[in-house]
């Protein structure tokens, strides 16, 4: 979600549109089964290609979800953007910042075991954030502020425990919260930004609307952080 956002707002497209599209995209869950339906295979020539029962086409529910006159290539956007897939045999992450825009945000967002992997250059590709979920380290060297937003999460507490896949996703929001903690070290990055979302699952995307409002005091916090973050950068050192 992360890399699908950032390259929205390098794609110019402005918070305000994001919002307005999540909420008219994501506004219930009859929206969200109506959307996902348009992105099942078309015939049996897409469904022998790989589909599988359970696993969804990522780049067809990209295509379903996204706004429209979403840029296809990454020389089309109006400011650099790199996003971060996983090398599933090559063990080790793939940063993606030329080429179609699409595909990459496929490998970036391809959560397992929900979608389908992504091949790209011959290359099996997941989730980034299995390897790197924020990877504010990329920028090291290339910016004066970095400013990151770490939306990992951590498992909903749920009456009676969580299902087996709930279990699985939980775990995986353990494991980036290690990555996050082993990759922090001082002055890097300049600011992080957590918000509160520790009462929702991975896949409450029905919930929108309840989120985004549970988050909306980081607004005031986002403004607080960068202008201390420029301030300090402009400071001359003593």
């Amino acid at each position: 979600m992360g890399g699908i956002l950032g390259v929205s707002m390098a794609a110019g497209f402005k918070g305000a549109d994001l919002r307005a599209h999540a909420l008219r995209t994501l506004g219930g869950q009859a929206r969200i089964l109506a959307r996902l339906w348009r992105s099942r295979p078309k015939g049996m020539k897409q469904t022998l290609r790989g589909f599988r029962v359970g696993q969804l086409d990522i780049e067809g529910v990209l295509d379903a979800f996204l706004p429209a006159g979403f840029p296809e290539d990454f020389g089309d956007l109006q400011v650099p953007a790199q996003v971060v897939a996983t090398d599933y045999y090559g063990d080790q992450e793939i940063v993606i910042g030329e080429g179609s825009v699409r595909k990459a945000l496929a490998a970036t967002a391809c959560m397992p075991p929900v979608f389908l992997p992504v091949v790209r250059d011959g290359r099996l590709l997941i989730d980034g954030g299995l390897r790197n979920p924020v990877p504010f380290d990329l920028l090291e060297g290339k910016a004066d502020v970095i400013v990151a937003v770490d939306a990992t999460g951590t498992p909903a507490r749920q009456k009676g425990g969580p299902k087996p896949m709930e279990t699985m996703y939980g775990a995986s929001q353990h494991m980036q919260r290690a990555i996050m903690q082993a990759k922090m070290r001082p002055g890097l990055p300049t600011a992080l930004l957590t918000p509160a979302i520790g009462g929702y699952r991975s896949l409450d995307f029905g919930r929108t609307a309840e989120i985004l409002e549970a988050t909306k005091g980081l607004k005031d916090e986002v403004k607080r952080v960068v202008d201390a973050a420029f301030e300090n950068w402009r400071r001359p050192a003593a």
